[in-house]
């Protein structure tokens, strides 16, 4: 997986985080405080870190979209809050 940059980071109660983003400067600048009050500190920069890790336990925090996101199958017949119709299946 290159292109992407993973780091475990720790917040001010001991807890850890996993960030990933396309860029260092993403993940370093979610650790230096946002609106949300985050201060993280970064512990060490992960390497060899599989896909199914990936999307169990780490946050994306770059400014792209997330592709790390597990596909949903769609449901036919099943009304959809942006469509005002039914998506046949056929």
């Amino acid at each position: 997986m290159t292109g992407y940059y993973f780091a475990k980071a720790k917040d001010h109660h001991g807890k850890h985080h996993y960030l990933v983003s396309n860029t260092e400067e993403s993940i370093e600048i979610h650790c230096e405080g946002t609106l949300l009050g985050h201060e993280l500190a970064i512990e060490e920069w992960c390497s060899n870190v599989t896909p199914a890790m990936v999307q169990k336990h780490f946050k994306w925090v770059g400014k792209e979209r997330n592709p790390f996101v597990v596909a949903k199958p769609f449901e036919y017949g099943i009304p959809v809050k942006d469509h005002k119709y039914n998506k046949p299946k056929w």
